[in-house]
């Protein structure tokens, strides 16, 4: 079952118009992770998505608004955080959120160089074939322009895309050409230009080049068999009989390996 949020009455969060705000969710723990999001709830009870493009949330959990509008401080609503768990069909709400804003004399004053809020960590492992989803999350006002580049290299025909308004920088098929280092930038005109570098490895799952086959010998007869595997990192080999791993001492075999190939010569050395 999934953990249900601790029974706490909605909690109040000033911020100065134009301001950047993150608010953690501190979702229940469950297995499989729940998928965590963040929902308006009316005092009626009635849920709606958030809708705008100052307004994201992180892999983790945590909601960003990228500056404070004075639209954001809800009539007869909260923020809530939700955990959803697809595998036991359940979901929980909990950790509401009243905003209040407080509001400035003039739009000049509202104005933010751009400050970090999520970002991907500075190295990443990924396997091949898999979806891989880059994150670079910015505060700030002007919203914050995002562009991304793959260092040291030209993207050229790269499946990459952006979505999320340039926060992410995703691909459905990950190669292993696409590893190496990738940067995010974010400006408005005001400040400093904010940078984040991601130093991608690509792995692979192991999978064979050749593969043992099945061989009729009789008894006392030597018998060799081959398999070579590949992957990344480098696969470790290792031979069994019947569940059990092998060893020479005991099964009278002779092993020699040979970087990913194996030859196993099972039956009296000569």
């Amino acid at each position: 079952e999934l953990n249900p949020f601790p029974e706490e009455s909605p909690r109040a969060v000033s911020v100065v118009e134009g301001d950047p705000l993150s608010l953690d969710c501190n979702a229940p723990i469950g297995y499989p992770r729940p998928n965590v999001n963040w929902l308006i709830l009316s005092d009626n009870g009635a849920l709606r998505a958030l809708n705008s493009s100052r307004i994201t949330s992180d892999p983790e959990g945590g909601l960003h608004f990228s500056r404070v509008e004075r639209e954001d401080a809800l009539q007869d609503a909260v923020y809530v955080c939700t955990a959803t768990s697809v595998f036991l069909h359940q979901y929980k709400i909990g950790n509401k959120v009243r905003l209040r804003v407080e509001r400035v004399p003039n739009a000049s004053s509202t104005e933010h160089a751009p400050v970090k809020q999520y970002l991907s960590p500075e190295n990443l492992v990924a396997l091949e074939g898999q979806e891989l989803k880059l994150y670079c999350i910015f505060g700030g006002s002007p919203q914050p322009v995002i562009t991304w580049r793959k260092l040291d290299t030209n993207m050229g025909s790269s499946d990459f895309t952006t979505a999320n308004y340039g926060r992410n920088f995703v691909t459905s098929f990950l190669e292993l050409k696409d590893e190496g280092t990738y940067e995010c930038k974010a400006h408005n005109g005001v400040g400093m230009v904010q940078s984040h570098a991601i130093n991608v490895t690509v792995e692979s799952a192991p999978y064979w080049l050749s593969s043992p086959e099945n061989t009729n010998a009789a008894e006392d007869e030597s018998v060799s068999f081959e398999c070579t595997a590949s992957g990344r990192p480098e696969p470790k080999l290792q031979w069994f009989i019947n569940g059990v791993p092998l060893q020479s001492e005991l099964h009278g075999t002779h092993v020699v390996s040979l970087g990913l190939k194996c030859l196993i010569e099972y039956g009296p050395r000569r």
